[in-house]
């Protein structure tokens, strides 16, 4: 009944009262009507709520909420899930690796099973996650099932990445047991390190670690832009040109530079037992008496599935063997320590051989191995006269030219002239001009890829253009450099702008004046300014050609190429 809620009087106070006297007419009243009125109808509809509240749960609160977060998305009733538990792969009708790897993490325990047992016949008292529970107890051999479509699913994907990268490892070692042109540029290396060394504990060393190599690029001279390896290539490339060719040797490293020896073994053996664990779970399954005709055929199916593997895994094993025999003679032979991981060793080299390529891609095109347009010969002022490109040829033509008259003995030294430079490159004698040849090694005459003026449409009085294009950022490390698009726009002032997108505010501005532009190859243009390096990486070598042409007509309008004065600095031949 609804209460009705009065203030009742103290018994004290009743016998004074009319209280005392008055009439008990219970028996008078229509206490029918008032039960239908009063009485309180809520209690047959929470009844059902009252039911619900009592289902039973054996599950932590925290595992039932995140199985039913999962049920929620699984449509799938128990007979369709142990029918699919007998296909072996997922393009047959099985399930796929996410639902392999859920089921398996709930998976009902020994404990789980002997409790759940007691509700065979009463599910309907258990929550619904824990009737899934009843579900999953009651399919025989499930975690063995699981186990078997969880191997393979993952060993085609697992095979698939690991073979190749053992092979570029036997390839790298390979490589490295067998070059001769890697020797002779260490060999390089050891003089340059003992002649700098020279008369400190650390000169006359026999050996170096090969961990030592990515160093060269960080030990700089007096001109904070001239290293140690930039020196060395120099050197390299006018005595012995043909070892630059160890680049396109070491290539193979390039793929492996993050590759452990020992975990690619390890993963071999993983696989090896995963295939013996499908053996040994395929003969539980056919243990039972009289197995039924499915896990007949799903065990048909993984014994044709362990016998395609078993012949790669066998030839991926003896790779893996031959592999740690090339690494014991690797470091034997480059005297490392045994307990040097090869990742260190393929890391080392492999960051050397990408700076010292760049440095090689430097003195090819400061050196005019680029095929270029012959200059013509013009009457009067040829800065005025001549077409674009041979303005640009002459610019060039100009610096190397006063870089060979301010350093004549560069190109005829001999070994002892070579050493005289070293030793003028990190002495305090060339602070003073170090500054005057900070630009002299930049690539001008790099832009060999430029139109003939006769295929080209004549650019306006100051052309502009605007449009995305690739920018590499600056990094400490080489390695940690990459490409960021950005959107570029061009002005009639000859100022350079770009930012992250199009009507954004504009991140950075180049002046483009004087500054020294010039194509890397057929994508990517570089711009020299006096703070530093850009490059810029168009979409496709015609639009890369587009944006140089407009570029230069700001780059080569009152630009100032003086006569370098003669400096003590050791440039190289070629100008770096």
């Amino acid at each position: 009944m609804r209460p009705f809620h009065w203030n009742k009087i103290n018994n004290m106070m009743v016998s004074g009262s009319i209280w005392k006297t008055a009439r008990d007419l219970t028996e008078l009243i229509d206490t029918d009507v008032l039960e239908d009125m009063y009485s309180d109808k809520k209690k047959e509809t929470t009844e059902p709520e009252t039911s619900k509240r009592k289902l039973k749960s054996f599950l932590d609160p925290k595992v039932a909420q995140n199985l039913g977060i999962f049920l929620a998305g699984f449509k799938m009733d128990a007979e369709e899930l142990k029918y699919r538990l007998t296909i072996l792969s997922e393009q047959d009708g099985g399930l796929d690796p996410e639902h392999i790897n859920v089921i398996r993490r709930y998976h009902p325990t020994a404990e789980d099973v002997e409790t759940y047992s007691q509700y065979r016949e009463k599910s309907q008292e258990l929550e619904p996650t824990d009737q899934f529970m009843l579900q999953l107890c009651e399919i025989p051999h499930l975690k063995t099932r699981l186990d078997i479509l969880l191997i393979v699913n993952e060993f085609p994907v697992q095979y698939e990445h690991l073979a190749p990268t053992i092979e570029h490892v036997l390839d790298s070692l390979d490589v490295l047991c067998h070059s001769i042109r890697f020797v002779s540029v260490l060999e390089y290396v050891l003089a340059v390190g003992n002649f700098i060394n020279s008369g400190c504990s650390k000169g006359i060393a026999m050996g170096f670690k090969l961990a030592t190599l990515p160093k060269l690029a960080e030990c700089r001279a007096r001109d904070k832009n001239f290293t140690l390896l930039k020196y060395l290539v120099q050197q390299i490339h006018k005595h012995e040109p043909d070892l630059l060719g160890f680049i396109e040797e070491l290539q193979p490293i390039m793929h492996a530079n993050d590759a452990s020896i020992k975990a690619l073994q390890a993963e071999v053996e993983v696989m090896k037992k995963d295939l013996c664990k499908l053996k040994k779970n395929a003969s539980v399954l056919m243990k039972v008496e009289n197995p039924p005709e499915r896990d007949i055929a799903f065990c048909d199916d993984i014994e044709m599935f362990v016998e395609s593997y078993e012949g790669k895994l066998n030839d991926l094993q003896d790779k893996s063997d031959d592999m740690k025999t090339l690494f014991e003679q690797m470091l034997m032979r480059f005297g490392e320590n045994v307990n040097v991981e090869s990742q260190e060793i393929f890391a080392s080299i492999a960051e050397f051989v990408k700076a010292f390529k760049r440095e090689v891609d430097l003195i090819m095109v400061t050196a005019g191995k680029h095929n270029r347009r012959k200059s013509k010969k013009y009457s009067g002022n040829p800065r005025k006269s001549m077409p674009r490109d041979s303005a640009i040829d002459s610019v060039t033509s100009l610096e190397r030219s006063d870089s060979a008259e301010s350093c004549p003995d560069q190109y005829d030294a001999d070994g002892i002239a070579g050493v005289a430079n070293l030793r003028k490159a990190f002495s305090a004698d060339c602070r003073s001009a170090a500054g005057q040849n900070k630009r002299q090694g930049f690539i001008q005459d790099k832009t060999k890829a430029v139109s003939s003026p006769r295929t080209r449409k004549p650019l306006p009085k100051n052309p502009t253009k605007e449009g995305y294009m690739e920018k590499l950022s600056t990094a400490k490390s080489p390695l940690s450099s990459q490409w960021n698009r950005r959107y570029f726009e061009l002005t009639t002032q000859g100022h350079l702008y770009y930012s992250k997108r199009k009507n954004e505010k504009n991140v950075e501005s180049i002046y483009l004046r004087g500054c020294p532009v010039a194509l890397e190859d057929d994508r990517t243009i570089v711009i020299q300014t006096d703070e530093r390096c850009y490059k810029l990486k168009a979409a496709s070598h015609e639009e890369a050609q587009e944006w140089l042409e407009c570029l230069l007509v700001y780059t080569l309008k009152q630009a100032n190429v003086p006569r370098r004065a003669h400096s003590q600095f050791p440039t190289g031949e070629f100008g770096l």
